[in-house]
Protein backbone atom coordinates (compact mmCIF):
# COMPACT_ATOMS: atom_id res chain seq x y z
CA UNK A 1 0.00 0.00 0.00
CA UNK A 2 1.40 3.50 -0.96
CA UNK A 3 1.59 5.93 1.71
CA UNK A 4 -0.10 9.41 0.92
CA UNK A 5 2.12 12.11 0.76
CA UNK A 6 0.42 14.49 3.19
CA UNK A 7 1.64 11.95 6.04
CA UNK A 8 5.11 12.57 5.74
CA UNK A 9 7.48 15.80 6.50
CA UNK A 10 9.59 15.54 3.03
CA UNK A 11 12.93 17.20 3.92
CA UNK A 12 12.76 18.25 0.41
CA UNK A 13 10.63 21.30 1.68
CA UNK A 14 13.83 22.69 3.50
CA UNK A 15 15.76 22.90 0.21
CA UNK A 16 12.53 24.06 -1.49
CA UNK A 17 12.32 27.12 1.40
CA UNK A 18 15.85 27.45 1.97
CA UNK A 19 15.95 31.18 0.81
CA UNK A 20 13.57 31.86 2.93
CA UNK A 21 14.69 30.22 6.04
CA UNK A 22 18.29 31.85 5.29
CA UNK A 23 16.02 35.11 5.45
CA UNK A 24 14.02 33.97 8.60
CA UNK A 25 17.50 33.14 10.53
CA UNK A 26 19.14 36.05 9.63
CA UNK A 27 16.16 37.95 11.03
CA UNK A 28 16.28 36.13 13.88
CA UNK A 29 20.16 37.05 14.62
CA UNK A 30 19.37 40.89 14.23
CA UNK A 31 16.26 40.64 17.25
CA UNK A 32 18.54 38.42 19.45
CA UNK A 33 21.71 40.93 19.37
CA UNK A 34 18.84 43.63 19.55
CA UNK A 35 17.58 41.93 22.87
CA UNK A 36 21.16 41.27 23.97
CA UNK A 37 21.97 44.87 24.23
CA UNK A 38 18.85 45.95 25.74
CA UNK A 39 18.93 42.75 28.45
CA UNK A 40 22.22 44.54 29.38
CA UNK A 41 21.14 48.29 29.65
CA UNK A 42 18.13 46.55 32.17
CA UNK A 43 20.42 44.45 34.18
CA UNK A 44 23.08 46.80 34.21
CA UNK A 45 19.84 49.68 35.53
CA UNK A 46 20.84 52.19 32.59
CA UNK A 47 16.84 51.99 31.63
CA UNK A 48 13.79 50.84 32.93
CA UNK A 49 12.24 47.97 31.32
CA UNK A 50 9.67 49.10 28.89
CA UNK A 51 5.92 47.36 29.77
CA UNK A 52 5.09 44.63 27.36
CA UNK A 53 7.13 45.11 24.46
CA UNK A 54 10.03 45.18 26.70
CA UNK A 55 8.68 41.96 28.28
CA UNK A 56 8.42 40.49 24.85
CA UNK A 57 12.29 41.26 23.97
CA UNK A 58 13.81 39.97 27.02
CA UNK A 59 11.86 36.50 26.70
CA UNK A 60 12.87 36.50 23.43
CA UNK A 61 16.61 36.87 24.52
CA UNK A 62 16.44 34.19 27.00
CA UNK A 63 14.10 31.51 25.17
CA UNK A 64 15.22 32.24 21.37
CA UNK A 65 18.43 33.64 22.24
CA UNK A 66 21.10 33.20 19.14
CA UNK A 67 19.74 29.86 17.74
CA UNK A 68 19.00 31.87 14.58
CA UNK A 69 23.01 31.21 13.96
CA UNK A 70 22.44 27.34 14.62
CA UNK A 71 19.72 27.85 11.88
CA UNK A 72 21.91 29.60 9.24
CA UNK A 73 24.91 27.03 10.34
CA UNK A 74 22.94 24.15 9.44
CA UNK A 75 21.67 25.97 6.10
CA UNK A 76 25.04 26.61 5.30
CA UNK A 77 25.96 23.24 5.73
CA UNK A 78 23.38 21.91 3.63
CA UNK A 79 24.23 24.20 0.96
CA UNK A 80 27.68 22.88 0.63
CA UNK A 81 26.94 19.81 0.44
CA UNK A 82 24.27 20.60 -2.26
CA UNK A 83 27.26 22.88 -4.00
CA UNK A 84 30.63 19.87 -3.82
CA UNK A 85 28.08 17.16 -4.47
CA UNK A 86 27.35 19.51 -7.93
CA UNK A 87 30.95 20.09 -8.58
CA UNK A 88 33.06 17.37 -6.79
CA UNK A 89 36.16 19.32 -7.30
CA UNK A 90 38.46 20.24 -4.70
CA UNK A 91 40.07 23.44 -6.06
CA UNK A 92 37.31 24.38 -7.71
CA UNK A 93 34.99 24.27 -4.62
CA UNK A 94 37.87 26.33 -2.63
CA UNK A 95 38.15 29.10 -4.99
CA UNK A 96 34.20 29.43 -5.63
CA UNK A 97 33.88 29.69 -1.69
CA UNK A 98 36.62 31.68 -0.74
CA UNK A 99 36.03 34.20 -3.08
CA UNK A 100 32.60 34.07 -1.94
CA UNK A 101 33.40 35.10 1.77
CA UNK A 102 36.86 36.88 1.26
CA UNK A 103 35.86 39.80 -1.50
CA UNK A 104 32.71 40.90 1.17
CA UNK A 105 35.09 40.41 3.94
CA UNK A 106 37.51 42.16 2.70
CA UNK A 107 35.88 45.07 1.21
CA UNK A 108 34.35 45.31 4.75
CA UNK A 109 36.69 44.19 7.37
CA UNK A 110 39.40 46.73 5.88
CA UNK A 111 37.90 49.54 7.25
CA UNK A 112 36.18 48.55 9.81
CA UNK A 113 39.31 46.98 11.05
CA UNK A 114 41.06 50.18 10.50
CA UNK A 115 38.69 52.70 11.95
CA UNK A 116 38.36 50.56 15.15
CA UNK A 117 42.31 50.13 15.80
CA UNK A 118 43.69 53.35 14.27
CA UNK A 119 41.16 55.86 15.08
CA UNK A 120 38.80 54.47 18.00
CA UNK A 121 41.85 52.93 19.42
CA UNK A 122 45.81 52.84 19.37
CA UNK A 123 45.84 49.18 18.65
CA UNK A 124 48.09 50.55 15.57
CA UNK A 125 49.23 48.35 12.41
CA UNK A 126 49.83 44.81 14.32
CA UNK A 127 46.64 44.69 16.17
CA UNK A 128 44.62 45.68 12.49
CA UNK A 129 46.58 42.49 11.24
CA UNK A 130 45.38 40.69 14.15
CA UNK A 131 42.16 41.89 13.84
CA UNK A 132 41.88 41.35 10.01
CA UNK A 133 43.17 37.60 10.26
CA UNK A 134 41.20 36.59 13.58
CA UNK A 135 44.29 36.19 15.66
CA UNK A 136 42.40 38.48 18.29
CA UNK A 137 39.53 35.81 17.89
CA UNK A 138 42.06 33.03 19.48
CA UNK A 139 43.87 35.33 21.63
CA UNK A 140 41.20 38.54 23.27
CA UNK A 141 38.13 36.95 22.17
CA UNK A 142 37.53 39.32 19.57
CA UNK A 143 34.24 38.11 18.23
CA UNK A 144 32.77 41.24 15.87
CA UNK A 145 33.43 38.92 12.71
CA UNK A 146 33.97 35.62 14.28
CA UNK A 147 31.68 33.84 11.78
CA UNK A 148 33.91 34.30 8.81
CA UNK A 149 36.31 32.88 9.92
CA UNK A 150 34.78 29.96 11.27
CA UNK A 151 32.87 29.19 8.21
CA UNK A 152 36.47 29.82 5.83
CA UNK A 153 37.39 26.92 8.03
CA UNK A 154 34.10 24.49 7.80
CA UNK A 155 34.92 25.36 4.04
CA UNK A 156 38.37 23.33 4.16
CA UNK A 157 37.23 20.54 5.76
CA UNK A 158 34.00 20.04 3.56
CA UNK A 159 35.41 17.93 0.98
CA UNK A 160 36.89 15.38 4.09
CA UNK A 161 33.40 15.84 5.68
CA UNK A 162 31.31 14.94 2.63
CA UNK A 163 33.23 12.28 1.48
CA UNK A 164 33.71 10.48 4.79
CA UNK A 165 29.54 11.15 5.22
CA UNK A 166 28.42 10.38 1.64
CA UNK A 167 30.68 8.36 -0.18
CA UNK A 168 31.70 5.36 1.84
CA UNK A 169 28.40 3.82 1.86
CA UNK A 170 26.28 2.19 4.84
CA UNK A 171 29.73 3.71 7.37
CA UNK A 172 28.60 6.87 6.19
CA UNK A 173 26.06 7.15 9.17
CA UNK A 174 28.57 5.54 11.15
CA UNK A 175 31.06 8.03 10.45
CA UNK A 176 28.89 10.62 11.32
CA UNK A 177 27.60 9.81 14.44
CA UNK A 178 31.92 8.87 15.49
CA UNK A 179 32.75 12.74 14.53
CA UNK A 180 29.69 14.56 16.16
CA UNK A 181 30.63 12.62 19.51
CA UNK A 182 34.29 13.37 18.69
CA UNK A 183 33.84 16.66 17.93
CA UNK A 184 31.61 17.44 21.36
CA UNK A 185 34.34 15.41 23.16
CA UNK A 186 37.66 17.11 22.39
CA UNK A 187 35.35 20.45 22.83
CA UNK A 188 34.66 19.06 26.77
CA UNK A 189 38.22 18.06 27.15
CA UNK A 190 39.68 21.47 25.83
CA UNK A 191 37.02 23.03 28.10
CA UNK A 192 38.24 21.36 31.14
CA UNK A 193 42.20 21.63 30.43
CA UNK A 194 42.10 25.27 29.21
CA UNK A 195 38.66 26.90 30.55
CA UNK A 196 39.52 30.51 29.67
CA UNK A 197 40.84 29.84 26.48
CA UNK A 198 37.67 27.73 25.86
CA UNK A 199 35.31 30.86 26.82
CA UNK A 200 37.08 32.68 23.81
CA UNK A 201 36.32 30.29 20.83
CA UNK A 202 33.55 28.44 21.89
CA UNK A 203 31.30 30.76 20.15
CA UNK A 204 32.72 28.46 17.14
CA UNK A 205 33.46 25.33 18.72
CA UNK A 206 29.69 24.25 19.81
CA UNK A 207 28.83 25.50 16.58
CA UNK A 208 30.57 23.10 14.65
CA UNK A 209 28.58 19.98 15.51
CA UNK A 210 25.36 21.16 13.46
CA UNK A 211 27.31 22.21 10.39
CA UNK A 212 27.78 18.76 9.85
CA UNK A 213 24.27 17.90 10.75
CA UNK A 214 23.35 20.02 8.05
CA UNK A 215 25.93 18.08 5.76
CA UNK A 216 24.66 14.81 6.71
CA UNK A 217 21.31 16.12 6.30
CA UNK A 218 21.55 17.42 2.78
CA UNK A 219 21.63 14.32 1.29
CA UNK A 220 18.16 13.18 2.63
CA UNK A 221 17.21 16.92 1.85
CA UNK A 222 17.78 16.64 -1.85
CA UNK A 223 16.97 12.93 -1.89
CA UNK A 224 13.43 14.37 -0.73
CA UNK A 225 13.15 11.28 1.91
CA UNK A 226 10.30 11.46 3.66
CA UNK A 227 9.53 11.50 7.52
CA UNK A 228 7.44 9.56 9.65
CA UNK A 229 4.92 12.57 10.71
CA UNK A 230 3.73 11.34 14.28
CA UNK A 231 8.01 11.06 15.29
CA UNK A 232 8.60 14.39 13.80
CA UNK A 233 6.13 16.05 15.58
CA UNK A 234 7.33 14.66 19.20
CA UNK A 235 10.70 15.14 18.16
CA UNK A 236 9.97 18.60 17.87
CA UNK A 237 7.85 19.24 20.65
CA UNK A 238 10.16 17.14 23.07
CA UNK A 239 13.05 19.53 21.86
CA UNK A 240 11.37 22.89 22.27
CA UNK A 241 10.28 21.56 25.72
CA UNK A 242 14.10 20.61 26.17
CA UNK A 243 15.29 23.99 25.59
CA UNK A 244 12.30 25.44 27.67
CA UNK A 245 13.57 23.50 30.79
CA UNK A 246 16.89 23.96 30.61
CA UNK A 247 16.49 27.67 30.35
CA UNK A 248 14.33 27.62 32.83
CA UNK A 249 16.81 25.56 34.88
CA UNK A 250 19.75 27.97 34.10
CA UNK A 251 21.38 24.98 33.05
CA UNK A 252 25.03 25.56 32.14
CA UNK A 253 25.61 26.86 28.50
CA UNK A 254 27.84 24.19 27.08
CA UNK A 255 25.26 21.61 27.71
CA UNK A 256 22.88 24.28 26.48
CA UNK A 257 25.07 24.68 23.12
CA UNK A 258 24.93 20.84 22.26
CA UNK A 259 21.28 20.49 22.99
CA UNK A 260 20.69 23.67 20.67
CA UNK A 261 21.53 21.49 17.95
CA UNK A 262 18.39 19.69 18.70
CA UNK A 263 16.34 23.12 19.39
CA UNK A 264 17.46 24.11 15.96
CA UNK A 265 16.45 21.07 13.68
CA UNK A 266 12.98 21.44 15.74
CA UNK A 267 12.54 25.15 14.92
CA UNK A 268 13.74 23.91 11.59
CA UNK A 269 10.69 21.70 11.14
CA UNK A 270 8.25 24.64 11.98
CA UNK A 271 10.31 27.59 10.01
CA UNK A 272 9.93 24.93 7.03
CA UNK A 273 6.10 25.01 7.31
CA UNK A 274 5.94 28.57 8.26
CA UNK A 275 7.76 29.41 5.06
CA UNK A 276 5.10 27.23 3.36
CA UNK A 277 2.59 29.68 4.09
CA UNK A 278 5.04 32.50 3.59
CA UNK A 279 5.50 31.34 0.10
CA UNK A 280 1.99 31.77 -0.59
CA UNK A 281 2.15 35.82 0.47
CA UNK A 282 3.74 37.17 -2.28
CA UNK A 283 5.43 39.86 -0.84
CA UNK A 284 6.19 38.51 2.70
CA UNK A 285 7.60 35.85 0.77
CA UNK A 286 9.88 38.24 -1.21
CA UNK A 287 10.91 39.97 1.50
CA UNK A 288 13.04 36.93 3.64
CA UNK A 289 14.01 35.56 0.18
CA UNK A 290 15.92 39.32 -0.23
CA UNK A 291 16.81 38.98 2.91
CA UNK A 292 18.01 35.55 2.78
CA UNK A 293 19.58 36.60 -0.68
CA UNK A 294 22.20 39.19 1.39
CA UNK A 295 22.20 37.34 4.50
CA UNK A 296 26.09 37.21 4.31
CA UNK A 297 26.44 40.37 3.78
CA UNK A 298 23.57 41.40 6.20
CA UNK A 299 25.09 39.54 9.11
CA UNK A 300 29.14 40.89 8.37
CA UNK A 301 27.51 44.73 8.02
CA UNK A 302 25.04 44.48 11.00
CA UNK A 303 27.56 43.31 13.38
CA UNK A 304 30.04 45.76 12.26
CA UNK A 305 28.09 48.89 12.38
CA UNK A 306 26.68 47.96 15.64
CA UNK A 307 30.06 47.31 16.87
CA UNK A 308 30.88 50.77 16.07
CA UNK A 309 27.62 52.27 17.20
CA UNK A 310 28.65 50.82 20.71
CA UNK A 311 32.29 51.98 20.52
CA UNK A 312 31.09 55.25 20.12
CA UNK A 313 28.68 54.80 22.87
CA UNK A 314 25.35 55.04 20.69
CA UNK A 315 22.37 52.89 22.59
CA UNK A 316 22.48 50.17 20.22
CA UNK A 317 19.48 49.29 22.89
CA UNK A 318 17.15 52.44 21.88
CA UNK A 319 15.32 51.27 19.41
CA UNK A 320 15.47 53.91 17.16
CA UNK A 321 19.13 53.56 17.34
CA UNK A 322 19.08 50.05 16.24
CA UNK A 323 17.03 50.97 13.75
CA UNK A 324 19.91 52.99 12.40
CA UNK A 325 22.29 50.14 12.69
CA UNK A 326 20.13 48.17 10.39
CA UNK A 327 19.24 50.74 7.79
CA UNK A 328 23.11 51.53 7.48
CA UNK A 329 23.70 47.84 7.37
CA UNK A 330 21.44 47.30 4.60
CA UNK A 331 22.88 49.92 2.22
CA UNK A 332 26.72 48.79 3.12
CA UNK A 333 25.21 45.26 1.97
CA UNK A 334 23.79 46.38 -0.96
CA UNK A 335 26.82 48.01 -1.97
CA UNK A 336 28.94 45.05 -1.15
CA UNK A 337 26.48 42.67 -2.64
CA UNK A 338 27.17 44.68 -6.34
CA UNK A 339 31.08 45.00 -6.12
CA UNK A 340 30.94 41.27 -4.87
CA UNK A 341 29.09 40.32 -7.67
CA UNK A 342 30.95 41.89 -10.44
CA UNK A 343 34.13 41.11 -9.14
CA UNK A 344 33.03 37.25 -9.03
CA UNK A 345 31.33 37.62 -12.91
CA UNK A 346 34.93 39.17 -14.00
CA UNK A 347 36.55 36.57 -11.87
CA UNK A 348 34.45 33.44 -14.11
CA UNK A 349 34.53 35.21 -17.01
Amino acid sequence: MIEKREQRFHCGLISKNRNVLFGISMVMIILFHFGEDYHAAVSADKIANVPLWGEIVLHYYRYVRSIGVELFVFMAGMGQYYSFCKSPEVLGYYKRRVSRVLIPYALLAVPFWFFKDAILSSAGVAGFFKDLLFFTFFTDAEHALWFIGFILAMYLILPLIYRLFHETGKAGGIFFVGLMVLTIALSNAYRLSHPDAYLRVEIALTRIPIFFVGVYAGKWIKEDRGLWTPGVAVFTIVSIGLKIYLTYTETKNYIVRYTDILYALALIVLLTLLSEFISRQAQLKQFFVLVGAYSLELYMTHVTVRGIFKELDIHTWHIRCYVGVIFLAILLSAGIKKITVAQREKQYS
